[in-house]
């Protein structure tokens, strides 16, 4: 009997069976169980654990970092569960309260621990820096070198105000989290650590593709060679921060300082974050966001490559972050509907 088109058998073809939407929905509710936050957090640190090790190393964890890291996590649920209980009183179910305070800053622990032990790491990918060709992008963008030039302006009084303005890149987007924590709004608090987590992996990861230092460490010139102090609290910053960054000079591309009070600003001007009486706090993210941002330039710590980086950097983890968000509860949604 002769067998028609339909009845032939297909060859050199191989059928792949398409994962079932039961499958789908258990790894969608299960990943909106994680939350944005460990979601992105797993991800790019598999991203980073693949990129270390298709360079012949593994990572290593030290243990002081573990113990810092424990502090730290110890310090910020104890903190985030006073804050409730004077805003809410304090609830029944204490035990519970406690892990599920734990769980909600845990991301921000496990990123000390990262970049504690990522300095094992710097030179692995790009054993030279990228100075050069970040004074060369400064001196074509503006003609002159943006950190000599702003000297003219060195005053004792700006530079202790510069100072304060440097070191807000963590209390902005701190008391975000914070202000989100006590108001309950865990899924927007979730988002917007996600976007922190987002933000601060992907720095990393680009540390070790584009190591860069400070222009003070690189140019000459300096007019005073140091900047003067009313106070001493930029002295006493300033070698705050050099002691504290482990990886001072291939850890300036982007700037972090500037990515995350972009992540900040982004949020603090989101209306279905913040009741109507809390308008103000847009514009006073914006200055405060702003005066960081030149901060870093006045202070000698970051080209103006770095910075606009390190904003463009904040702008997509903003993005991805809502994005993310997005997906798993729009998922969630159509599950409950289905």
């Amino acid at each position: 009997m002769p067998v028609t088109q339909s009845e032939k058998p297909e060859t050199g073809r191989v059928a792949y069976a398409n994962p079932s939407p039961g499958s789908l929905r258990r790894l969608r509710s299960l990943l909106l169980r994680l939350g944005p936050d460990l979601v992105a957090l797993v991800v790019l640190l598999f991203v980073l654990t693949v990129l270390v090790h298709s360079y012949g190393a593994t990572l290593h964890i030290m243990r002081n970092t573990v113990t810092l890291a424990g502090v730290y996590l110890i310090g910020n649920t104890t903190v985030a569960l006073l804050l409730r209980w004077l805003w809410h009183g304090r609830p029944h179910g204490l035990s519970s309260q406690i892990t599920g305070t734990c769980r909600d800053w845990i991301p921000f622990t496990l990123l000390i621990v990262v970049y504690e032990n990522l300095r094992l790491y710097t030179g692995l990918i790009r054993p030279d820096n990228i100075d050069d060709l970040l004074a060369t992008l400064d001196l074509r963008l503006w003609g002159v070198q943006p950190t000599v030039w702003s000297q003219q302006f060195a005053h004792p009084v700006l530079t202790d105000l510069m100072a304060v303005a440097y070191a807000l890149h963590f209390p902005l987007p701190l008391s975000l989290l914070l202000g989100l924590y006590v108001a309950d709004r865990k899924d927007l608090f979730r988002e917007l650590a996600a976007a922190i987590v987002i933000c601060i992996v992907c720095g990393f990861i680009l540390y070790l593709v584009f190591p860069a230092g400070p222009p003070r460490f690189y140019l000459t010139g300096y007019d005073p060679p140091r900047l003067p102090s009313y106070t001493g609290l930029y002295d006493v910053t300033d070698r705050t921060w050099d002691y504290a960054n482990q990886m001072i000079v291939h850890s300036s591309f982007p700037s972090l300082h500037a990515a995350l009070s972009t992540v900040a600003l982004g949020y603090a001007f989101r209306r279905d974050h913040w009741p109507s009486s809390y308008r103000w706090l847009g514009p006073l993210f914006a200055m405060l966001a702003s005066s960081l941002w030149i901060s870093t330039v006045y202070l000698r710590h970051h080209w103006t490559p770095d910075l606009m980086a390190g904003i463009a950097l904040g702008a997509i983890s903003i993005r991805s972050a809502r994005g993310l968000a997005k997906w798993l509860s729009t998922g969630s949604a159509s599950d409950h509907t289905a």
